[in-house]
């Protein structure tokens, strides 16, 4: 939820986001493990996408519903997602404070 918040605070400084909203929902459902497992990467790319926050999205919760990542990994999983969250928590305040301050409402 905060990444697509992130994103969608480009609103305030484009009109139209609905592409930027399509090439980012591919590139969440690929990296994730949504279209393609991510254990049908090469190990070498696996490493990587691992630690990007879409595979904690989608890969990991299946992974360890099915047991591929045990309960001595569980708090390493938790950590990453923790991780993101701070990070995309972190992004969302410092973007939305200068989106804020540029929005101009008019109307009643």
């Amino acid at each position: 939820l905060l990444m697509n918040f992130v994103l969608n605070c480009i609103a305030f400084w484009t009109l139209e986001i609905h592409a930027v909203q399509l090439i980012i929902t591919w590139i969440t459902d690929l990296l994730g493990g949504e279209i393609i497992p991510l254990v049908f990467f090469p190990a070498a790319v696996q490493g990587f996408i691992f630690l990007l926050p879409f595979a904690a999205m989608y890969s990991t919760p299946l992974l360890i519903y099915v047991g591929e990542i045990g309960p001595e990994e569980y708090l390493q999983a938790l950590g990453l997602q923790v991780f993101w969250i701070a990070v995309f928590g972190i992004a969302a305040f410092f973007i939305w404070r200068a989106g804020a301050k540029r929005v101009v409402v008019q109307g009643g």
